[in-house]
């Protein structure tokens, strides 16, 4: 199968990083054909290539290439004239993307980045996962938006169901993190 894996957060090696990167290179053994995709070049970008992965970096919006919540701190109209005129453009050369890599399935390691890029998967008619590893910080319009745009959820832990919205828990399914000593994941 082959499945793209789309990391919004590419300029460091955090927690969600390390988790994504040790599920990824411990899945090719299960047949899994992975490719990264990045919003910009950075610390997790190259991490990924030196461990072999094919990497795709397709520049991401101005705006979502700023962290620290700045994108919610702005008015509801600015929020969303930036999304219409930034993300939809974005959906466009993604959906490219993933039909020339034929990826089956497009994950993405956050809420913020299934918003930013989900419109992809779902112009190029894949399906998608939405990976949450912690309580959601996004904003409850967000996080609605978030988990529509997906089509399965993941959460790392039981108690973070109750945060998936009633109608959306049916997407939802919980798979623990593990950790395979074998692939140590160092900075």
């Amino acid at each position: 199968m082959r499945a793209l894996f789309f990391g919004d957060v590419p300029h460091r090696i955090a927690g969600a990083q390390k988790s994504l990167l040790s599920a990824v290179l411990g899945a090719r053994q299960f047949g899994l054909d992975p490719a990264m995709v990045f919003p910009a070049e950075g610390a997790f970008e190259k991490k990924c290539r030196a461990e072999g992965l094919r990497v795709h970096v397709l520049p991401g919006p101005p705006s979502f290439t700023v962290f620290g919540k700045a994108l919610l701190r702005k008015s509801r109209a600015e929020q969303l004239a930036l999304i219409v005129r930034e993300t939809l453009p974005y959906a466009r050369r993604f959906a490219r993307l993933i039909d020339e890599e034929r990826a089956e399935v497009v994950h993405y390691n956050t809420a913020r980045g299934i918003i930013l890029a989900g419109w992809g998967a779902h112009l190029a008619g894949r399906n998608t996962v939405m990976h949450q590893r912690g309580s959601v910080a996004i904003g409850r319009l967000y996080w609605l938006a978030a988990q529509s745009l997906a089509d399965w959820i993941l959460l790392v832990a039981r108690a973070l169901l109750p945060e998936v919205f009633p109608s959306m828990r049916p997407r939802a399914s919980v798979l623990y993190n593990g950790v395979n000593v074998a692939l140590p994941i160092v900075d």
